[in-house]
């Protein structure tokens, strides 16, 4: 019995461990020639705005005021942004279930290229509203997780897996 309980113990840590991986996903927008909604998993981008090169080689994404939507919900970790504007310093809104629950604001409008823009808010969001941003901004390596990945079929199939060897061993203990 002592063995069926440690055997259930490491299935269950396994399988817990397997899904709540969470893939960081970065958008860098190089990989693109341009852009359409559903690039990753994001919809909105050919209203918000279009791809440009900068002299670097890098390919930013350039924006106007406007939403993208994520098709599910999703942790920001941040994100290279700059916004500019000649009236008032443009910015970022972020959304759950139609509620803003965090906003960043540009202090200093001195910048012209994206600067690394950490995300403090750690929950779930499905939705980023850009404002203020009449002259436009710039967005880079935007990098996001799933907020509750679901499973690999891979990753179903060892658990079940772990469950047919547990019942073997149990039916093995009956009939011992």
């Amino acid at each position: 019995m002592r063995i069926l309980k440690q055997l259930s113990a490491a299935l269950a840590a396994i399988a817990l461990a397997a899904t709540a991986q969470a893939a960081t996903t970065v958008l860098t927008f190089d990989d693109i020639a341009s852009i359409e909604d559903g690039y990753g998993g994001i919809t909105g981008w050919e209203a918000v705005g279009r791809l440009d090169g900068d002299p670097a080689g890098d390919t930013l994404f350039f924006g106007r005021e406007g939403s993208l939507s994520f098709a599910q919900e999703v942790t920001l970790l941040g994100m290279d942004f700059v916004s500019w504007t000649a009236m008032e310093l443009g910015g970022f809104r972020l959304f759950h279930e139609g509620q803003p629950v965090y906003e960043y604001r540009e202090i200093d409008s001195s910048s012209i290229e994206p600067i690394w823009r950490e995300v403090s808010y750690r929950q779930p969001i499905d939705r980023i509203e850009f404002f203020g941003s009449s002259d436009g901004f710039l967005l880079d390596n935007l990098t996001f997780t799933v907020a509750n990945p679901v499973p690999e079929p891979g990753q179903a199939a060892l658990f079940l897996a772990g469950f047919a060897v547990m019942g073997v061993v149990m039916r093995r203990r009956r009939i011992n």
